[in-house]
């Protein structure tokens, strides 16, 4: 058995330590809105239409929000639990690729079978940056972590976030060209 504890720091957790602070604003991020409102049936929980699921789709779609305008039960249905689950907005896209080894949007944790609170509103596990990182919208803690992609995401869903990942005085949200 694994002994974990929390390290409260700053920096890098120890082996078998998990970052409070990673956590803390993982999970800020869900309450700000980084969360899809999709029940394992590929409906909206009351007939809510969040934004965030407004920017997902299957993976062979290209448009943003493919399932909201094809009212996607079959599509969604089958997604939900395949792994074929991608972000569609346009800024996560372009972020995309700050990835290794994935294709151009990222793709979005989708387990069989559905695994509530988890499944779609995080990225895949399988994403990691150029430089080695996990992103901290993982369904796990994972070690180090960084959040561009997920700066991004929240700019697809109406956040003015103040970033300028290029440094060239355009914020992110508002850059054509943000790398």
């Amino acid at each position: 058995a694994c002994n974990l504890s929390w390290y409260y720091g700053t920096g890098k957790p120890g082996s078998y330590q998990i970052s409070f602070y990673d956590t803390a604003i993982h999970e800020i991020m869900h309450g700000l809105g980084f969360i899809s409102l999709w029940d394992p049936n590929a409906q909206w929980y009351d007939n809510y239409n969040d934004i965030f699921s407004k920017h997902l789709g299957a993976g062979s779609s290209n448009s943003t929000g493919a399932w909201v305008n094809q009212h996607a039960e079959l599509v969604g249905q089958a997604a939900v639990a395949s792994n074929n689950v991608y972000w569609q907005g346009a800024k996560g896209k372009q972020f995309a690729k700050l990835l290794a080894g994935l294709p151009n949007k990222p793709q979005m944790y989708a387990p069989n079978p559905y695994q509530g609170g988890s499944s779609i509103s995080h990225f895949d596990q399988a994403i990691s940056y150029l430089t080695g990182e996990q992103e901290m919208m993982e369904p796990y803690a994972s070690g180090s972590v960084l959040s561009h992609l997920s700066a991004a995401i929240f700019c697809d869903i109406g956040w003015g976030l103040k970033t300028d990942f290029d440094g060239d005085g355009i914020n992110d949200c508002t850059d054509a060209l943000p790398l």
